[in-house]
């Protein structure tokens, strides 16, 4: 799998030799998984129907774990590449009110990843810098958000275990 290589805001890279970077692996299909995970419904001109539908589901209420569970869980086994979500833990922060989800996913080619998605509140989400090919913007920004923003990494956080 192949594709065009986007920053953390999803906009495509242009190195600084005016190509465009590919990204292939382990990093396109957390790529991918990323845009899946992010894509609200109806936000995609194309189809209307494709995305999760945050708005609904999730946001202005406190939906149970397992349905949250359960979308996560659908859409990561649907992204191209993953063959296995090994672990998937959801928590809430009532002080901050950031739903945080964190999964571990195995690739078709033995990689695990290590998925963490906060919602709501005014969270962080931040992982180990991964720099792209030819000096071109990092994968992964470290900077504070308060938007949804899922970020995968073949790297660990501190306390997070990727099982063998």
């Amino acid at each position: 799998m192949a594709d065009l290589l986007l920053d953390a805001t999803g906009d495509i890279i242009i190195d600084s030799t005016g190509d465009l970077p590919l990204v292939t692996g382990a990093a396109a299909i957390a790529q991918d998984a990323n845009l899946r995970v992010g894509l609200f419904k109806g936000e995609w001109p194309l189809d209307r129907r494709v995305g999760i539908d945050y708005r609904n589901l999730i946001f202005g209420r406190k939906p149970p774990d397992a349905v949250i569970r359960s979308i996560y869980d659908q859409v990561l086994r649907e992204t191209a590449g993953v063959t296995e979500v090994n672990q998937l833990t959801i928590s809430f922060n009532r002080r901050t009110r950031a739903l945080e989800v964190r999964a571990v996913v195995q690739t078709k080619d033995g990689t695990a990843l290590v998925f963490r998605d906060i919602l709501l509140g005014e969270g962080t989400t931040t992982a180990a810098r991964t720099q792209p090919p030819n000096g071109s913007t990092p994968l992964v920004s470290p900077t504070p958000t308060s938007q949804p923003l899922g970020v995968f990494s073949p790297r660990q956080w501190p306390g997070d275990e990727v099982p063998s």
